[in-house]
């Protein structure tokens, strides 16, 4: 396939693939395997209203971890899908 798509998840339509992963780490990775920039974009959205509606310190780890568990849920994601991604590249 095309180097620069990407199968995005969300809308199962191939999507501009983001220009790195978005985060550090194994959801980092995974986000930037599976998303494009169209799906990635909205949930920056989403994520601010998240962010605004629960009062979201990113100071707090507990809240960081808030954060991820609504993104991880609007994507469709599972922290299982995660563990076993960076598992394979692991392996």
């Amino acid at each position: 396939g095309d180097p620069d798509s990407v199968l995005d998840r969300r809308t199962g339509r191939a999507q501009r693939r983001l220009d790195g992963p978005p985060m550090r780490g194994p959801m980092g990775a995974f986000i930037y395997a599976h998303f494009g920039q169209d799906t990635w974009r909205q949930w920056i959205g989403q994520g601010t209203k998240v962010i605004n509606e629960l009062r979201l310190d990113f100071s707090n780890p507990q809240h960081q971890d808030v954060y991820d568990q609504h993104m991880l849920e609007w994507l469709g994601v599972t922290p299982e899908e995660i563990d076993a991604f960076a598992g394979a590249k692991a392996g």
